[in-house]
């Protein structure tokens, strides 16, 4: 009975039970668990990191991109980058060539520099040719009075510097006439070369002006038919050109005077002339002469005529008669005056 006893447990009340609860624990045993808590910590994290690598990422399409798509889109991005080396289709003169992407570079910069030095050699040549033709006009212009004087003063220009011996001389000394004729002779001769000097460079300086002004007749001409392309017509071009010409004379001009114009200005004048003088020889080509008609009176018409001019008469005076006094009467005497018949 007493084993019965021994055995049989015993019911604890609740403050026992929470006394127990309450014990206090063991310091090593506390610090095993603390490591075991770190432990599975640090086992939870680890497994997390390994599932964030597994984890395959997944594009806008909710596709999983392989390593096969990626090398692709590599492959891609490589064949549409441009090197020098690239090949370009061009065409030239109709012609289609393959040229590297280097050459064309080279070809557009060559282009841009060769562009840029072609305009700034343009302006240079027009600035030059502009220079070149006032220095030419001043040329001319001193030529042309040099040219005058010389043609002006050339008696006092070239007066001998030793005169002809006197003939009488001959008879009284011999010698010294010979000698003083040899020396005339000499400036004679010298006198004749600086004139024939003079002469040639006069000739030339005509010669070149002619030439001058028929190179300027040809660039006038070229200019006037590529602003008149009418001229280059092989019917219309010499009927304009004789209307022109009958223009030019109407006005006064000489043959003469048309041959030496250099300014092509002056044909677009002669040319409007001509359009006008065509329309107004148009205009009056078949003009209209009035014709006078006669006048056909008839028996008596001319007494008829004298009377109301007669009435006309009475009839104004009357009316002023009537305005200046105001009166019934002489209002009412307009009123009898008799009407000219019709």
């Amino acid at each position: 009975m007493a084993l019965e006893a021994a055995e049989t447990p015993q019911r604890m009340s609740m403050d026992e039970i929470a006394a127990s609860m309450l014990v206090k624990a063991d310091p090593v045993q506390e610090a095993e668990d603390d490591t075991a808590v770190d432990e599975a910590e640090d086992e939870i994290v680890e497994t997390a990191s390994e599932d964030d690598a597994s984890t395959p990422e997944v594009d806008d399409d909710g596709e999983v991109p392989t390593e096969d798509a990626n090398e692709a889109d590599d492959e891609n991005f490589e064949a549409f980058q441009l090197t020098d080396d690239t090949l370009v289709s061009v065409t030239v003169d109709g012609e289609e060539k393959e040229v590297t992407l280097a050459d064309l570079k080279r070809a557009f910069s060559g282009e841009g520099a060769i562009e840029k030095r072609l305009q700034i050699a343009t302006e240079t040549k027009k600035q030059a040719e502009s220079l070149k033709f006032s220095v030419e006009q001043e040329l001319n212009t001193g030529r042309q009075n040099l040219v005058k004087a010389f043609s002006a003063f050339e008696n006092l220009m070239f007066q001998p510097l030793v005169n002809q011996p006197d003939m009488s001389l001959k008879q009284s000394n011999p010698t010294q006439y010979l000698m003083q004729m040899e020396n005339w002779r000499a400036d004679q001769a010298q006198l004749q070369e600086k004139r024939a000097k003079v002469q040639q460079a006069v000739a030339l300086f005509h010669q070149q002006e002619a030439q001058a002004r028929d190179q300027m007749k040809v660039q006038a001409a070229q200019r006037l038919v590529e602003a008149m392309p009418v001229l280059r017509d092989p019917v219309k071009g010499p009927e304009l050109q004789k209307m022109m010409v009958e223009g030019a004379r109407s006005y006064g001009f000489q043959d003469a005077e048309l041959s030496e114009i250099v300014d092509e200005r002056m044909y677009y004048v002669l040319a409007d002339a001509a359009a006008y003088r065509r329309l107004k020889a148009k205009g009056q080509a078949n003009p209209v002469i009035p014709k006078k008609t006669t006048q056909v009176m008839r028996p008596g018409a001319t007494k008829s005529v004298a009377a109301a001019t007669t009435i006309a008469r009475q009839q104004k005076a009357a009316l002023e008669k009537a305005r200046g006094s105001g009166r019934l009467e002489d209002i009412a005497a307009t009123m009898l005056v008799r009407k000219p018949k019709r």
